[in-house]
């Protein structure tokens, strides 16, 4: 009798490993995904981590079909509640986790109208110079593995631009700056969400910098120098380790006080290339003669865009 009493009770034994915590009485089990976001916090941002307004993002999110098999991506938006440090994310319709606690894989994204190419296993978003864009990377959960919070990362780069002068009759107002030779739109590969990288349908364009048309160069001899008067935010392949950023800067002057509109190409590299999230303060002197100087200092506060943080 105890020998059978011993194999009864391993046999019980087996059968509750055996069970998964949804086959046991009292234990919870989540079945619809609650899930957190946080705002990146390497440096301050355009979308910063104490970004007070309801933010609009696009999910993509597949399922997994058998063992290590995945279905196709398909679109769940959704929008995280404004406010400091890990807020709720809504989703337009709940999102559970798969039956028989199989995998989902989930990414998040800003701004949310990014172009769809889920068949294809990616995302492309427009380079303006003036949006951010933001992604939590690819979260990985089951039933008995959930997830329940992400953060939402930077993907760009800024660039401040600080710009005086020593001769105010050399070159009158900056018309404008742009940036040659930005690609877009740039391509986020789902398998491996970690940077923007161009597509095969990438185009380079000129993108401008923003709060800086017809600026009156400002006089600085000695103390403190102005504030940035424009900012852009890029990609950081352009500006990698030992890639020049090419500017083009038109001016009303010449540079020897001649009038007429004068276009100036020059390159800034910053050292150990762009990083995303940071910014880069470029200082540009507009000196006598003609002569341009560039400076660049790092990390910067962010620039937020006119009439509001973000660009929605």
């Amino acid at each position: 009798m105890p020998r059978v009493s011993s194999i009864l009770a391993t046999i019980l034994f087996l059968f509750l490993i055996a069970c998964s915590e949804k086959d046991i009485p009292g234990v919870e089990v989540p079945k619809n995904i609650q899930l957190y976001g946080a705002i990146g916090t390497t440096t301050r941002s355009v979308i910063d981590a104490d970004y007070p307004y309801d933010l609009p993002l696009g999910f993509v999110r597949r399922d997994e079909i058998s063992s290590g098999n995945y279905g196709l991506w398909h679109l769940s938006p959704a929008v995280r509640q404004g406010g400091t440090g890990n807020k709720l994310i809504l989703f337009s319709e709940t999102q559970e986790y798969p039956e028989d606690d199989k995998q989902l894989h989930l990414l998040g994204y800003y701004p949310a109208d990014a172009h769809l190419h889920l068949a294809q296993g990616y995302l492309s978003f427009d380079i303006d110079g003036e949006t951010d864009i933001l992604s939590t990377g690819r979260l990985t959960g089951c039933m008995s593995s959930p997830f329940n919070a992400c953060v939402l990362e930077h993907l760009l780069t800024q660039l401040q631009f600080v710009c005086y002068t020593d001769d105010l009759q050399a070159w009158g107002n900056l018309i404008r700056i742009e940036v040659d030779k930005v690609k877009t739109p740039l391509v986020l590969d789902l398998e491996n969400p970690t940077q923007l990288k161009p597509g095969t349908t990438s185009q380079e364009v000129s993108v401008p910098v923003k709060n800086l048309d017809n600026l009156q160069i400002p006089f600085f001899n000695q103390g403190k120098k102005p504030d940035p008067q424009g900012y852009v935010l890029l990609p950081v392949s352009i500006g990698g380790q030992d890639i020049p950023i090419q500017l083009k800067l038109i001016t009303s002057k010449n540079g020897r006080g001649v009038v007429g509109e004068t276009t100036h190409n020059t390159e800034i590299y910053i050292e150990g290339g762009v990083q995303a999230g940071f910014t880069h303060r470029v200082e540009l002197l507009f000196s006598g003669e003609g002569e341009l100087k560039i400076h660049i200092v790092s990390v910067e506060e962010w620039i937020p865009t006119p009439g509001g943080m973000i660009k929605i």
